[in-house]
């Protein structure tokens, strides 16, 4: 690079002395911008409001990063939540049919051939009242079939609940699948045995009625109904029978074998568990209502549900998690939104506390600058010097907001300081997730806020006459 001096080509004269060491303009102008944000001695209120301002701004940036990291762990915690209690991918009939058996076994064979599928579990729901002697009336409940042998490979419900409760529904569905047997006798026996059966009388345990299926209820659900293990509720199907009175609502009693804790108070609410085989838990035959999926990446179960989809028969509907709750996910990121918006604007307030202090400066230093005028520095220069002052002021507010608010996220997070009622919130303390993403967007925009305070203070100093500059001196 030439030296700076008579003779020159460069764009304009030096704005160095003559024998001063060869520097790069961008060298002189943010070594100068350093400079000048350390005001003399005599301007101590100008070095407070600088100081105030370079706060603010770390305060605006630090205070951005804890909402993003709060709402972000806030949503992972519930997405961790709703994934472990729900399959990721969910096939049924179009029509609302019953999957038959032969078909369920094909179903089962088609969906496992995608290699993203982890698992498969048939399942049946319906709604119903659960009553019991200390709630006669009865409770709204999302009664749930599922296959036990085959569920933990879906869902995490095995272990929502103790081992000794989830083998009494493994030991239920095998027990229904031998009753219900049509190969087979009431007890598995073969059929060309019945006719000797017949001729013999009937047993004490063969005329006592059978057992009652087991169930297990979401642990609030089983607070509200005062029932706790061992204890029996009865369960009233919408669907009606016919008897002799006419149409009657369908009846049975159920054993609860445990509690659930889902970890959401929704679904600890109203959720009851029975094994698949017991759809005679409500007084009807057994029938499936689909098939639960779980994919290896939870994340891209959109993609498998669409090649599902087109694997499948067209009579079939193929939904996953991301359109399940779809709602609740869109309702998040509005939340995300608004609170950026709503904590992005001290980041705005700190820009216009930038703009001031830059416009202080300008004021302050008129005779600095037009000593760099008189001794040949271009309008350009001067623009970039306060730029870069700007710069320099934001940037180091900035990242001490970003290391602040990285701490202090971590620090609470590992922590779980700040503590909420887990009978309104399903979680007892409030998370923190830390996403380098969000923290680079918002070092960006800070730094793009500061570069945008500067412009008008340095087009200001740009056009500073350094005759009239070094007279009013």
């Amino acid at each position: 690079m030439p030296r700076f001096g008579p003779g020159s080509h460069d764009d304009g004269p030096s704005p160095f002395p003559l024998g001063m060491p060869r520097l790069s303009k961008l060298s002189f102008e943010w070594r100068l911008a350093a400079r000048f944000l350390k005001p003399r001695r005599s301007q101590a209120l100008l070095a407070s409001v600088t100081l105030l301002c370079g706060l603010g701004v770390a305060v605006g940036v630090a205070a951005l990063v804890l909402a993003l990291a709060f709402l972000g762990g806030l949503q992972g915690e519930w997405k961790t939540r709703l994934l472990a209690a729900n399959a990721h991918v969910v096939v049924r009939p179009v029509e609302h049919r019953s999957v038959t058996p032969v078909e369920l076994l094909g179903l089962i064979e088609r969906c496992e051939e995608e290699g993203a599928v982890t698992g498969a579990a048939p399942y049946w729901e319906e709604p119903g009242l659960l009553s019991s002697h200390h709630h006669a009336r009865g409770l709204f409940v999302q009664v749930r079939g599922v296959d036990p042998a085959r569920e933990p490979a879906v869902t995490g419900l095995d272990g929502m609940t103790s081992s000794r409760s989830w083998e009494l529904l493994v030991r239920a569905a095998e027990t229904l699948s031998v009753d219900e047997d049509p190969a087979g006798g009431a007890d598995g026996s073969e059929a060309g045995d019945s006719e000797d059966d017949e001729l013999l009388p009937l047993s004490l345990d063969e005329l006592a009625p059978p057992p009652a299926p087991p169930v297990l209820l979401g642990h609030r659900l089983a607070l509200r109904l005062g029932v706790s293990t061992g204890d029996l509720v009865h369960l009233v199907s919408p669907q009606a029978e016919l008897s002799a009175l006419g149409a009657m609502p369908r009846r049975r009693s159920l054993e609860v074998a445990g509690l659930l804790t889902t970890g959401v108070a929704e679904y600890d609410d109203i959720l009851a568990v029975v094994p698949l085989g017991s759809r005679r838990a409500r007084g009807g035959a057994a029938r499936i209502d689909g098939l639960s999926l779980s994919v290896q990446r939870p994340l891209v179960s959109a993609q498998v549900a669409g090649r599902l989809a087109e694997r499948l028969p067209p009579d079939y509907l193929v939904t996953d998690w991301t359109t399940t709750f779809s709602r609740l996910f869109a309702a998040f990121a509005w939340e995300k939104l608004i609170m950026t918006f709503a904590l992005g604007l001290i980041g705005l307030v700190a820009g216009f506390n930038i703009f001031t202090i830059l416009s202080m400066n300008v004021m302050a230093r008129v005779t600095d600058v037009g000593v760099l005028g008189a001794l040949g520095a271009r309008p350009a220069s001067l623009r970039r010097l306060f730029t870069w002052m700007g710069l320099l002021l934001g940037g180091a507010g900035t990242l001490v907001g970003l290391v602040l608010g990285t701490v202090l996220s971590l620090v609470l997070d590992a922590t779980g300081a700040i503590r909420l009622d887990e009978a309104v919130y399903s979680i007892g303390h409030v998370p923190f997730d830390l996403r380098f993403g969000d923290l680079a967007w918002v070092g960006s925009g800070m730094l793009l806020v500061s570069l945008f305070s500067t412009l008008l203070p340095a087009v200001a100093a740009s056009r500073v006459d350094p005759v009239v500059a070094l007279r009013s001196e």
